[in-house]
């Protein structure tokens, strides 16, 4: 079946997420309770927090989970300070304020006016249990060595999601993927003879079980943003869509691949190219058997919910772009000249990736 060729228009590149509004966890500002919980008996020594914590959060109350990351400062007489983000499946992530205390090993922090957490503190983990704004759930968390949490900002996962949910054609993916992107890799991008480093590569494998197998709905995706070689000032775009899961090489000739560069994705419709030949190869797939947790569940919606997994890709990326999307054969733009694309500039790439799967609700 030939894959269908669409054009992105400039109402696609402005796709939001919508007016949703995060509900239990995530719509409610994080308040800091006194913690009810007596300290350690001993010398009274306060556990020193300050740094960076990931980890995760998983409603009782049917709400999901997801990933969350917090950066703390801690004062000598142990009460706390710093930024709390927040990712859902379903909903934009969301950053906050927060305070908080340590008393022995135990923890609180939030924000004034919602959900408390609290917990217990043991080496370099933490874990515990929250509770607010008709939510609850548990807790848990490991200190990293960075020194922030370095997650990309909400427009960014708008766009990117946004992106997603029409090269796929299901909006829905859109929604669910935009609040746990939260970290992305880089990669060096060669455009004929101008070489930049640092794209930002965002990368998905969606395995569809809910939909019926005929319709194609699994799919590799790509894009990536960097800095634009013909436009100066602006920023180019990326993307390409395959019909294959897992370790593959396919042509991007629209039959299971296609591919696009946008030279100005601000001007996307005007600035467009296809492939006109080239190739997709992803050689190593770290975790094709979902051997790991997920890092957030969707609430069930419509019959369906989705698992989405950390995952890591490795790959390479080249074709020619010059050709007009929808066209039978592709033909030049006038004004828009064949352009070389090799990602990376050379030899294959490792980033981070997102794995969704989605499944009938249980």
């Amino acid at each position: 079946m030939r894959m269908g060729f669409w054009i992105i228009s400039e109402r696609g590149w402005k796709y939001r997420l919508g007016s949703l509004v995060l509900v239990g966890l995530l719509a409610a500002l994080f308040s800091c309770g006194e913690d009810e919980g007596a300290p350690d008996e001993g010398d009274g020594a306060l556990a020193d927090v300050s740094g960076v914590w990931e980890g995760s959060w998983s409603s009782a109350a049917e709400m999901g989970s997801g990933p969350f990351c917090v950066e703390l400062e801690q004062a000598a007489d142990g009460t706390l300070s710093g930024t709390l983000y927040l990712g859902a499946a379903g909903r934009a992530s969301q950053r906050v304020s927060v305070v908080g205390r340590v008393e022995g090993n135990r923890i609180t922090f939030g924000q004034a006016g919602g959900v408390q957490f609290e917990g217990t503190l043991e080496a370099e983990t933490a874990s515990g249990t929250y509770t607010g704004a008709g939510d609850n759930g548990s807790w848990s968390a490991n200190r990293t060595d960075r020194d922030r949490c370095d997650w990309i900002a909400p427009e960014t996962q708008q766009l990117i999601g946004g992106v997603l949910g029409f090269a796929v054609q299901d909006p829905t993916l859109a929604e669910q993927l935009g609040g746990t992107l939260t970290m992305v890799g880089t990669v060096s991008v060669a455009i004929d003879d101008s070489v930049s480093e640092n794209w930002e590569a965002f990368l998905w494998e969606v395995e569809d079980r809910f939909a019926a197998p005929e319709e194609g709905a699994n799919v590799t995706a790509g894009v990536l943003l960097g800095p634009s070689p013909e436009v100066p000032g602006a920023q180019a775009m990326i993307v390409w869509v395959t019909q294959r899961l897992h370790e593959q090489e396919v042509s991007l000739d629209g039959e299971e691949g296609i591919a696009f560069y946008f030279s100005n994705a601000q001007d996307a419709a005007g600035t467009v190219r296809t492939a006109i030949s080239g190739t997709f190869s992803l050689t190593r797939d770290a975790d094709a058997d979902y051997s790991s947790d997920p890092i957030a569940v969707s609430a069930c919606a419509n019959g369906f919910q989705d698992r989405i997994y950390a995952n890591e890709l490795e790959w390479r990326l080249s074709f020619q772009a010059g050709g007009i999307p929808g066209s039978p054969i592709p033909l030049p733009i006038p004004g828009l000249p064949t352009v070389s694309i090799s990602v990376p500039a050379s030899g294959s790439a490792t980033t981070p990736a997102v794995h969704v799967l989605r499944e009938p609700c249980p």
